[in-house]
């Protein structure tokens, strides 16, 4: 299967996949990213194509790799079921080891709680708290966004994060509430490119 018919079904597979919204955006991320490296190195969806893809991708997180190995994976079963392909080029792929689970921390109930207390006015200081908490970036690479790393079409919210090494990475913004925030904070600035979250901006946003 070369890049341009793995393009096509892709969108057919996602069609007929029964998961949440965000599942489906995470799966059609993933397949898009590889479908780009397919058509940039003129390999087709083989599994020696699939081994040098993994290789030459050696920053991604263990659980990066783990969940993009299963949507290939996924992809591929469904792909042989519809006789688009003749074997599995993921059959023989080496899954990552994840690291054990961290320590459960606080409830949804909790968290919210938290962000209550946080005074009406310092709606700045509440998007920051929300965004590190709904994405799980660092402090300092969410002190690091810009407004133009932002990009809440809707239906496809994201943020480009760039994070260590000097590497791009793509963050789906999935939760209502943080997009809501999002835009409600964006149309308080007075300009549309540099700093999300400016050091001598006033805690009001104002």
């Amino acid at each position: 299967m070369d890049a341009t018919t793995l393009n096509s079904q892709a969108e057919r597979f996602l069609a007929e996949l029964h998961r949440s919204p965000q599942t489906v955006r995470a799966y059609r991320a993933d397949l898009r990213h590889l479908t780009d490296w397919l058509r940039e190195t003129g390999h087709g969806l083989e599994r020696e194509a699939l081994e040098a893809y993994f290789t030459v991708h050696p920053h991604w997180a263990s659980a990066t790799r783990s969940r993009k190995q299963t949507t290939l994976e996924r992809f591929c079963r469904w792909a042989l079921q519809h006789h688009l392909l003749d074997r599995d080029p993921t059959l023989h792929l080496e899954h990552p080891r994840l690291p054990p689970p961290h320590p459960r921390g606080l409830r949804r109930e909790d968290i919210e709680r938290i962000f209550a207390v946080i005074p009406p006015e310092q709606t700045r200081d509440a998007l920051l708290f929300r965004l590190v908490f709904e994405t799980g970036l660092r402090i300092g690479e969410a002190l690091g966004v810009h407004v133009e790393d932002l990009d809440l079409t809707r239906g496809d919210e994201h943020l480009t994060v760039l994070g260590k090494g000097s590497r791009k990475r793509t963050v789906l913004l999935d939760d209502p509430r943080l997009v809501s925030a999002l835009r409600r904070y964006l149309r308080t600035l007075g300009y549309t490119h540099g700093p999300l979250f400016q050091a001598t901006k006033s805690l009001s946003g104002k």
